[in-house]
């Protein structure tokens, strides 16, 4: 079921001189303590009034990053490297329709303490590979209480439109992958799909903008192939999980999956529900004849939605 109210607001207004729209931008750069650019760094974007994650991505090969479509609000950043100490920085306001230039982010060297040596390896949220680009999800925060349509939104490159079709570094046509394997669905069928299944449920996100040979060719944007959890202990085994996020409104989401496996056959099922009202505001701003044009757009979307998942593999 699915309710959606929009309200309308156009004024005109009249000016002489010309402008353009800007895209609101969020950027800057990672330096190390030398004043060296810090080559794909992990880059994260944090709401200050809940502390979620609003959107992920690696510094380019001269520590550049930028953070486009952000709505108005209070931010801070996080940046990570192996091998130095988390960067966070002060708490800062957008006003979500001009470009902002932070302050450059410095990475301090990590400590070292000789007396007792410990070695921890983690994945990092954001990994970029020769190929394509990784947003690692289980074991990260970003595992509990998301959909799958709310990690694409944080992942980098990625922009789900109102609409919730998918924007691949300002590209459509998108296509979509389960485990390596084309997305029959439609795009209206993919959105709803996402809604209905649970981060949990999501190892990694991979984001491919020049698919190789083993791809289809269709689509023009590239390729978001999106690795499912694979259980792999031997038996009878089930997880579930409940969640509950709040913002300007609640959504409520949950799943139930089994797991059978035996040394021939692995056996596996899920279901997932998520119930949620989502709102969103669209501005646009367009000049003709002298005449500036701007019409503001507020949504709301009442959405349930449930998913089911049933499969049979070799083992």
């Amino acid at each position: 079921m699915k309710k959606i109210f929009i309200t309308s607001v156009a004024l005109i207004l009249f000016m002489s001189a010309r402008s353009y729209a800007q895209i609101p931008t969020i950027s800057g750069h990672v330096v190390d303590e030398n004043e060296q650019e810090a080559s794909f760094a992990t880059v994260m974007l944090f709401n200050k009034a809940n502390t979620t994650m609003i959107k992920a991505q690696a510094s380019d090969a001269m520590g550049a990053f930028a953070f486009q479509e952000i709505g108005r609000g209070e931010y801070f950043i996080q940046s990570t490297f192996i091998g130095f100490d988390k960067y966070t920085s002060e708490v800062f306001f957008f006003d979500g329709k001009s470009e902002l230039k932070v302050p450059t982010i410095k990475l301090l060297a990590a400590a070292e303490q000789l007396a007792d040596v410990i070695v921890e390896a983690q994945r990092p949220i954001v990994e970029v590979q020769p190929d394509n680009t990784v947003f690692n999800v289980e074991g990260s925060i970003n595992a509990q209480g998301n959909t799958a349509l709310e990690l694409l939104r944080k992942s980098p490159g990625v922009v789900v439109d109102n609409n919730d079709n998918l924007v691949l570094q300002g590209k459509s046509g998108v296509q979509v992958y389960i485990d390596g394997k084309p997305s029959p669905l439609s795009s209206d069928d993919l959105a709803i799909y996402l809604k209905s299944l649970q981060s949990d449920q999501v190892d990694a996100i991979e984001i491919i903008t020049n698919p190789s040979a083993k791809y289809d060719a269709e689509g023009n944007a590239g390729i978001i192939n999106i690795r499912l959890i694979k259980d792999k202990s031997v038996g009878t085994n089930g997880t579930t999980n409940v969640g509950v996020s709040h913002s300007e409104n609640t959504r409520y989401n949950g799943s139930l999956s089994l797991n059978h496996r035996n040394k021939k056959f692995n056996t596996y099922g899920s279901y997932s529900i998520y119930d949620g009202t989502s709102a969103n505001e669209f501005f646009l701003t367009r000049e003709l004849n002298g005449t500036r044009y701007r019409q503001v757009n507020n949504g709301l979307n009442d959405n349930v939605n449930h998913g089911f998942r049933l499969g049979v593999c070799r083992t």
